[in-house]
Formats: C-alpha cells, sequence, structure tokens
C-alpha cells in the first residue's frame, strides 16, 4: 500500500493539489486581529493587520464555471484538462464552500485617500484571500495569492453585501487577463464561477434605462491571483491612526515582496526606505505609460486601489478610450481621474504614501533617518521626469521611431501633431495606431488609417494625408510598432454583449472573447468582429459609454 506521501505526490496536478501545497506563512510578519467578533459586523480595526474570516456565499445546483485562465493555470502549474470533475472542484472550492488544508481565508484593512484626502478605513469589504501557493515558474515571485472576491461579508464590509454579480466579474476575468497579454503589470484572474442564485441587489441601467434601478442580477465569485494584494492604503492606513509600529510591518513585508531575493526583515533599516520607495515609484511610473500606451482609464484610482507592486488593481469602473478622448472618465462621479489625469493622480497617491514612509522611518530610526528621508523625497521630485522619460520612449515605440536622440525628437513632434487631428475627428484609439504600421513610402493615403474613422470623410483629411506623407518618410519599425499597440482591446460594449450572454446561460462569448484577448497583437484580428470603432449603438449608451 501507498504511503500517504506517495499518495498526495500523485494526485494530479489540479486546483485541489494546488492549493493544498499553500499556506499562509506572510501573514506571519503581521499581526492578526482577535475581537472575537462575528466576521459579518462592520468596524474599524486598529491593532492589527487582518482578520481570520469564512467564505459565506449561497451556491445552488446551477452553479458553474464560466471561464477559466488557461495561461494562468499553467503558470500556476496546474495542467489537469477542465473536465466535469475539475469543473466541480472549482465550484467547491472557488466559491469556498469547500477548505482543504492549507487554506486559511483571512481580510485586511486599508485606508483610502481619494485625490489626496483621507477618507477614513476601506478594506477587503467582499475580497478573502484563501492561501499563498509556490510558484516555482515565475523567477521574479516564488509565491502567488489566491484571493476570492465575492464570497460574503467581512468587518470591513461597510454594511454591504459582500456579494459579487456575474456582469463585473466576467469584465474583470477579461480586462485583468488582457493586460496580461498585453504586457500590462497586472493582477490576474484564475476563474469566474456563478453561483446559480440570482438574487443579488445593485443599482444598474436595466433595459436601456438613462437612469440606474434596483435590479435581480445573478450571483458570481472571480478568484483572483497576484504575487500580493498590498496596496498604498495598507501602508497608509496605519499612518492616518498614528499606528506606526503596525505601518513598519507592512513596509516590512512589501519590502520583502519587492525584493524576494533578500526576504522580508523584522524591521527595515534606514537605507531600505528609499530602495523600498524607489522600486514603488519605478513601477507606478511605468505602470502610468503602460495605461496610457493601450488606452486604459481605471475610473477610480483612489490610494486603496494602487497596487505596491506596480500592479493594475481592482477592476470597478473602468473603460478603454474608443474616440480619441483625453478627457474620457467612465465613472462620471470622478472626472478628475479621466485619461490624462491619470500619470498626475499616481503622483498624488505618491506623495500621501511617501508621508507615511518618512514618518515611519523617523518613528524607527530618529536621528539617524535625516539621509534616507532627503532620499525617499528626492525620489517623489522625481517621479514626473521618470514618467516623462517612460512616456516618451512609449510615444517612440507606438510610432516605431529609432531609439536615437533624432528619432526621439521626432516622436515627441509627431506625436503632437497626431494628437491635434484626433482631438478633432471620431478617431478609434486602438484601430489608428494600429492601421499607421501599415504606412509606407507607396502607401501613405488616408485610406490607409480609414478603418479607425467614424467618418472617414470629415473636414480634417487633408491634413491628415499631410501628416501620413511625413510620417511615410521616416525611418521605421514596423515589429516594434505591432508589439506597443494592440490589434484589439476589451471594449465596454464587448463586455457587455458577453455578461449579457452569461447571464442567460450562454459563456460562449466571454470564452471567445477571453481567446482573442488572450493575444492582442495578432494581425489575424484585423478580420474580427470586434476589430475597428466601437459600434453607434453603444457609444452613447449607459452602462456602457458611462457608469455613475
Amino acid at each position: 500500500m501507498a504511503s500517504p506521501g506517495a499518495a498526495e505526490s500523485m494526485a494530479p496536478p489540479g486546483l485541489r493539489a494546488l492549493l493544498q501545497r499553500g499556506g499562509a506563512g506572510f501573514l506571519r510578519t503581521l499581526v492578526e486581529v482577535k475581537d472575537g467578533l462575528p466576521q459579518d459586523v462592520p468596524r474599524q480595526i486598529t491593532d492589527g493587520h487582518y482578520v481570520k474570516v469564512t467564505p459565506s456565499v449561497p451556491c445552488t445546483n446551477g452553479a458553474r464555471v464560466v471561464v477559466a485562465s488557461r495561461r494562468l493555470q499553467e503558470h500556476l502549474g496546474i495542467t489537469t484538462s477542465l473536465d466535469a470533475a475539475e469543473k466541480a472542484d472549482y465550484v467547491k472550492l472557488l466559491t469556498g464552500a469547500e477548505l482543504v488544508p492549507g487554506c486559511e481565508p483571512w481580510a485586511t484593512a486599508y485606508g483610502c485617500h481619494h485625490a489626496g484626502m483621507y477618507m477614513g478605513q476601506m478594506g477587503d469589504g467582499r475580497a478573502m484571500s484563501l492561501t499563498r501557493v509556490p510558484t516555482p515558474n515565475d523567477a521574479l515571485h516564488p509565491q502567488h495569492e489566491i484571493q476570492l472576491k465575492g464570497c460574503g461579508r467581512t468587518p470591513f464590509n461597510r454594511t454591504f453585501d459582500g456579494r459579487c454579480v456575474l456582469r463585473s466579474c466576467v469584465r474583470e476575468f477579461l480586462m485583468s487577463e488582457f493586460m496580461h497579454a498585453a504586457g500590462v503589470r497586472t493582477t490576474r484572474a484564475l476563474a469566474v464561477v456563478a453561483t446559480g442564485e440570482g438574487d443579488v441587489h445593485r443599482p444598474w441601467f436595466k433595459d436601456g434605462a438613462r437612469h440606474q434601478s434596483m435590479v435581480h442580477e445573478v450571483g458570481a465569485v472571480t478568484c483572483r491571483v497576484a504575487p500580493n494584494f498590498l496596496r498604498f492604503g495598507h501602508v497608509c492606513y496605519f499612518h492616518e491612526i498614528g499606528r506606526l509600529d503596525l505601518c513598519r510591518q507592512v513596509l516590512a513585508a512589501a519590502y520583502g515582496e519587492l525584493f524576494p531575493k533578500e526576504g522580508a526583515p523584522k524591521q527595515l533599516a534606514p537605507e531600505q526606505y528609499p530602495k523600498l520607495f524607489r522600486e514603488v515609484a519605478e513601477r507606478s511610473a511605468d505602470l502610468m505609460a503602460n495605461w496610457m500606451r493601450v488606452g486604459y482609464v481605471h475610473g477610480n484610482m483612489n490610494s486603496d486601489n494602487m497596487s505596491l507592486l506596480g500592479l493594475s488593481l481592482d477592476y470597478g469602473p473602468f473603460g478603454m478610450m474608443a474616440d480619441y478622448d483625453m478627457f474620457h472618465c467612465p465613472w462620471q462621479s470622478a472626472r478628475q481621474y479621466a485619461f490624462r489625469y491619470q500619470p498626475d493622480i499616481m503622483r498624488i497617491n505618491l506623495t500621501v504614501l511617501c508621508k507615511a514612509v518618512i514618518a515611519a522611518l523617523e518613528d524607527a530610526h530618529g536621528d539617524a533617518a535625516a539621509g534616507p528621508e532627503a532620499v525617499v523625497e528626492s525620489v517623489l521630485q522625481e517621479y514626473p521626469g521618470t514618467y516623462g522619460n517612460k512616456w516618451m520612449d512609449t510615444v517612440r515605440r507606438k510610432l516605431g521611431l529609432t531609439d536615437t536622440e533624432a528619432g526621439v525628437a521626432a516622436a515627441a513632434e509627431m506625436h503632437n501633431d497626431l494628437a491635434s487631428l484626433m482631438e478633432v475627428d471620431d478617431v478609434d484609439y486602438t484601430t489608428l495606431y494600429r492601421c499607421l504600421a501599415d504606412v509606407a513610402e507607396e502607401r501613405k493615403g488616408f485610406e490607409v488609417v480609414a478603418p479607425a474613422f467614424r467618418d472617414p470623410h470629415g473636414p480634417q483629411q487633408e491634413k491628415w494625408e499631410a501628416w501620413l506623407a511625413k510620417y511615410a518618410a521616416l525611418p521605421r519599425n514596423v515589429s516594434v510598432m505591432k508589439q506597443a499597440n494592440p490589434c484589439i482591446v476589451l471594449h465596454n460594449y464587448m463586455a457587455t454583449i458577453a455578461y449579457e450572454a452569461a447571464v442567460q446561460g450562454d459563456d460562449s462569448i466571454v470564452q471567445e472573447l477571453h481567446a482573442v484577448l488572450d493575444n492582442p497583437y495578432a494581425d489575424e484580428h484585423r478580420t474580427s468582429r470586434w476589430f475597428g470603432p466601437v459600434p453607434e449603438e453603444y457609444v452613447s449608451r449607459p452602462g456602457v459609454a458611462v457608469m455613475s
């Protein structure tokens, strides 16, 4: 008879086996709150970082796996096919209906700054981290955190129901997996599980109405995956409530995540504070340049939605740039978070984080903090230049121009002139840049970029012809362009078509879109039904063009 250890090693490498290899060792550097209160009682947390919780989402016999990411499964070492037995495991394990050894769910407290103004405690109101699993396929991050979103109330629910609906889960899954495929740092989505019950109440735009009303929606859970889910708000919250000891512990944990080869120190040395802050600022600047590259608008750039690892985090009222509009923001309640302001808002969030880092540094090291503190402040002052350099390099790559002084100068001039043209015409941001890869000396007429226009006979056609002729004369690298400009992005109308079908039990469009977006740079998408400007019927539809 085989020993238990041998049996375990022979277990098929499915989701269950993955979770059983997990653990919560990461939490050993943080403080658990043990106040004895039920987990669904909203409360302020001041004496620890996290609370142990238990998923409580109701599941019916109609629960099903709507979509799963094969690329992420492979990255995590899950090699079993998603057959009926594995799907049954996904439903049980990713709703929390069954907790296997290795899973001890927790939820964390964090704070929120809105455009630099402190708004109080937030926290994982409907998200629970199950475990941390080994990821030997990832050279940078040897462990990843498995988190369920929509699996019940936590102490941070703020009187909400702790649930997610299928609509929001499908949107997050498709966008996070697209962003990864597009080369933008992001949290990932392993799968979406529809719970089978349709009694989750949400305000939404019913039957094309211009205003929201309460509607019954289908419940669902998203399984999110990331090296960790540490946010600016985890650091800033404990600074705001005067618990710098807890603030320092978060920073030490974050340091271990940013520099895994060094490990997480019990306490940061003075010189490690500026090293940590510089890494966060660099990653944040890189993230902003990539958001602008693909036309992504987050919609809600509060500090609690900013990742210390520089990941795109919390896909809520997001949208992709469709017709070029620098002031586009899908969330009508937060116009200050429009496309063009995103790099500036990141600087505001870094300023808030900088204050917390300096306070923790001074509290820990007193007079020895002076030198490192000055370095932290200098990193913040350098951020606009850091972002500016990354953005100009991004512009150069989007136009396919050479990495020379002349190429960079030409990129700035050509981009500024191009932006002036795009601001006047209804031109699709993604389609235009992809079409520019077709421009050549022998093919530089307006017809090359016409597929990007809603009205290809606009009054500026002569100006476009002049710009294209000038652009065609420049030395360019088309392969660089095609790796900088996706052929397909996830517009909200696409997600809407997919989730409306899934609500009716048809998951095929979600799965089709996932397959398309998993390879967004492929030329074959030029013949796809998803290529080109947003269809007219969706341009101003509430819940698609804008959200409130």
